[in-house]
C-alpha cells in the first residue's frame, strides 16, 4: 500500500518473553508434513499397481506371481495377432468419438448458461439460478 508508514506498528507488537512461538507455527508444519506424507503415500498407492504391471508383462512365465526371467514374448504374441488389433482400433474409434461428443455437448451446454435472457425461465421460473 503506497503512502502508509507502518514503522510505529512493530513497537505494539512485541511478543511477551514466555510466549512460546513455535507451538502455531509446529502445528503448522506438522500438518504440512502429514500432508505431504498423506498425499504421497495415495500417489504410491495409485501408481504402484501400474508399474507392477508394466513389470510384470516383460516376464517370460505364464504365472504372473512367479518371474521367469526377462522376456518380449507377449509383445510379440500382441503384434501377431489380429483380433488384438481390431479391439485396440474400435476403443481408440470409440474414445475418439466419445470425447468429440463429450465436446460439443459440453459446448452447447456452456453457450446456452451464458446466454443472459432466456424464454425458457419466463416459462418456468422456478429453474432460474
Amino acid at each position: 500500500v503506497r503512502g502508509v508508514n507502518a514503522s510505529h506498528l512493530a513497537d505494539y507488537m512485541v511478543v511477551p518473553k514466555d510466549h512460546k512461538s513455535e507451538g502455531v507455527g509446529g502445528i503448522l508444519l506438522r500438518k504440512i508434513a502429514f500432508s505431504k506424507l498423506y498425499i504421497g503415500l495415495i500417489l504410491i498407492i495409485m501408481y504402484l499397481p501400474i508399474l507392477l504391471i508394466v513389470i510384470y508383462s516383460f516376464n517370460e512365465s505364464k504365472i504372473s506371481s512367479v518371474w521367469g526371467g526377462f522376456s518380449l514374448k507377449w509383445y510379440e504374441m500382441l503384434r501377431n495377432d489380429r483380433a488384438m488389433h481390431e479391439a485396440i482400433k474400435n476403443s481408440v474409434l470409440l474414445g475418439v468419438l466419445s470425447c468429440c461428443a463429450a465436446a460439443v455437448v459440453g459446448t452447447l451446454g456452456a453457450v446456452g448458461m451464458s446466454c443472459e435472457q432466456r424464454e425458457l425461465w419466463n416459462i418456468f421460473p422456478c429453474c432460474q439460478l
